[in-house]
């Protein structure tokens, strides 16, 4: 493990751990890529004149939140408050109210932040071998929508799905993600109502990857991914699956 001095304005030198293993950390990113992409795709928002926080310190700052964990966007704009290194990585030169996080992201939008998602994954794709073993799964995510009854739900896109491991039904949305199992890295992802199978989204995750010239030599899935069909088109792309059997499509239970 390599530890590199910081020396912040008013505190005594301390030192930022760069895990020197197979992982995709945050100070690798913060290091090593350019991420005036950023201001590239969100230029368009915003206007000439006016004075607003840099777009890439505060996509910085979301990264941050995210890759750490940080629960709230006010918790985020706390400890950027109390981590002066950190607040430098990220760009800022002032601690930004967390108000400027919600504003960000409402005014950038849902298809700009899957453009900036690309683009980085490219950026670190061409620093980084990615993509030898992915691993996909999906996750259930509660739709804010209020029903009443004899009348239809105010988010008429979301559905109800069932989540075996925990809550049981849950009326919303399922966030289907392929994931770099040794890097621990996102590579892609769909967004679909709650009642979509796995099986079902797999072929459109795998061609979203592929699209991307990522090419896995294995692919990981649980059960829910268990049918011919998904053996035979990743068998088609020369790539391995490995898909955990799913009792209810074995004529043979033994």
């Amino acid at each position: 493990m390599e530890l590199i001095p910081v020396r912040p304005s008013h505190n005594p030198v301390q030192t930022v751990q760069i895990q020197d293993d197979k992982s995709v950390s945050l100070e690798y990113l913060f290091d090593n890529l350019d991420f005036l992409f950023v201001w590239k795709t969100v230029m368009p928002k915003y206007h000439l004149r006016g004075r607003s926080c840099d777009p890439v310190a505060i996509f910085k700052a979301l990264l941050l939140k995210e890759i750490r964990q940080i629960s709230s966007k006010r918790k985020l704009a706390m400890f950027l408050r109390k981590n002066e290194v950190w607040l430098r990585k990220c760009g800022f030169e002032e601690p930004p109210h967390h108000d400027t996080f919600s504003k960000f992201i409402d005014r950038v939008g849902a298809d700009s932040f899957e453009q900036i998602f690309d683009q980085l994954v490219k950026r670190i794709g061409e620093a980084r071998n990615i993509g030898r073993v992915v691993a996909i799964d999906s996750t259930l995510i509660k739709a804010y929508s209020r029903s009443y009854k004899n009348s239809e739900p105010s988010d008429p896109d979301a559905k109800w799905g069932y989540d075996p491991n925990s809550e049981g039904w849950v009326f919303g949305y399922k966030l289907h993600i392929a994931v770099d199992a040794e890097l621990e890295l996102p590579l892609a992802f769909t967004v679909t109502p709650a009642n979509v199978y796995d099986s079902v989204e797999y072929p459109n995750i795998l061609q979203k990857l592929l699209n991307k010239e990522i090419k896995p030599e294995i692919v990981i899935m649980d059960a829910g991914y268990d049918s011919k069909k998904n053996y035979l088109i990743t068998l088609a792309e020369d790539i391995i699956p490995i898909i955990a059997l799913n009792p209810r499509n074995m004529r043979n239970k033994r």
